[in-house]
């Protein structure tokens, strides 16, 4: 005899979540086409291109809203046209929201979109990274 799959209480009292382009829409707030992200140009104005890594370009930005300078990372998307979403970009905000508020770790502040479809991550700006920091260590322990 075959059984069918019965949901759990708790999965039954869990909000429905929207998977389509129209559940989306029909969720979304009428200010932001893309559903719950916003524009990245609505929101930020790209100052300068700061680095580049493996996984994404880092840009300068001013915040239009409150003025202060924030770092942009623009994700590189590796395999999305195959796999989707850039799965080292989804642990990336995974981890980063689970380390939120430690004195030590760079603050995600938001993830937005730009109208390409490009993924952007939001961080508090800082003007050196460790790997500045650790080169200028090592240089000044080098010559004395």
């Amino acid at each position: 005899m075959e059984t069918k799959y019965q949901p759990s209480t708790a999965a039954k009292k869990r909000k429905r979540t929207p998977h389509s382009k129209a559940d989306l829409a029909a969720t979304a707030s009428p200010n932001f086409t893309t559903g719950i992200c916003e524009h990245v140009s609505d929101r930020y104005e790209k100052v300068g291109r700061i680095g580049e890594g493996t996984y994404g370009i880092v840009y300068k930005a001013r915040d239009k809203k409150t003025s202060s300078f924030v770092a942009l990372k623009r994700c590189i998307p590796h395999h999305e046209s195959s796999d989707g979403f850039p799965i080292t970009t989804l642990r990336e905000i995974q981890t980063l929201r689970m380390a939120q508020g430690h004195p030590n770790i760079v603050q995600l502040l938001a993830v937005t979109v730009s109208s390409t479809n490009g993924v952007f991550l939001v961080f508090e700006y800082c003007s050196h990274d460790l790997a500045q920091i650790l080169d200028a260590h090592y240089a000044k322990r080098r010559t004395s």
